[in-house]
């Protein structure tokens, strides 16, 4: 990069970047080093270059980055959408179930059930206005408030009856205006569950008798 100019006197170097000259090495190394305008220039590109590539890759995963997030953002929107319309949707069958079973006239309730559909609903504190509970409402009641999992009736008991293990106890259903005993019963899945003894009756009959079998059987060894 330098190239030296000899004379009868002395040596010369010169800088074939900037043509600037020396007399002697060391000013020549230096000005290498750290004067020569060229060089510097050069270097400062560099780093301007080297800056501006870093820039534009910090832009770019920060725009990744918020890429990626904005699409979590929206999936998880999407999603809880769908939940909700899956919720309103499951709202809509049960209040069409109710309405279907609320449409069905009784002896005593068919004239009230066919005023309120003519009229408007009003507020009432007379006890005659209020909707009947029907056995089938107590035991849907009893079923959301049992810890066992509900009370078993006929009509959802068939899916489980074969999976029934042994019977560990009859008493009393303890629901107002229900006076069908209900039998604790153990699944095979090791679930407990709260069954009608009629559904039991009717479904599972050695069950039940099974469990009597067994009730005299524990109370002939307590008396030895």
């Amino acid at each position: 990069m330098v190239k030296e100019a000899t004379t009868t006197t002395e040596t010369t170097f010169i800088c074939e970047l900037c043509g600037t000259s020396f007399n002697k090495k060391f000013n020549k190394q230096r000005h290498m080093k750290k004067n020569c305008p060229i060089i510097k220039k050069s270097i400062e590109e560099e780093k301007i270059n080297k800056i501006e590539v870093e820039k534009i890759k910090f832009f770019e995963e920060e725009e990744e980055e918020e890429k990626i997030e904005e699409e979590k953002e929206n999936k998880e929107e999407e999603e809880e959408e769908e939940n909700k319309n899956e919720e309103e949707k499951e709202e809509e069958e049960e209040d069409k179930l109710e309405n279907i079973e609320d449409s069905k006239p009784t002896t005593s309730s068919a004239p009230k059930q066919q005023g309120r559909k003519k009229g408007k609903k009003r507020a009432s504190s007379v006890g005659d206005d209020k909707k009947p509970v029907t056995k089938k409402q107590k035991l849907k009641e009893s079923t959301k408030s049992n810890e066992n999992g509900g009370v078993l009736n006929k009509k959802h008991f068939k899916l489980n009856v074969e999976n029934i293990s042994l019977i560990t106890s009859v008493h009393p259903s303890g629901i107002e205006g229900i006076m069908d005993l209900v039998a604790d019963v153990v699944m095979k899945d090791g679930s407990i569950k709260s069954v009608l003894t009629e559904t039991l009756k009717n479904e599972a009959p050695k069950i039940l008798f099974d469990y009597y079998e067994r009730v005299m059987e524990l109370k002939d060894q307590k008396k030895f």
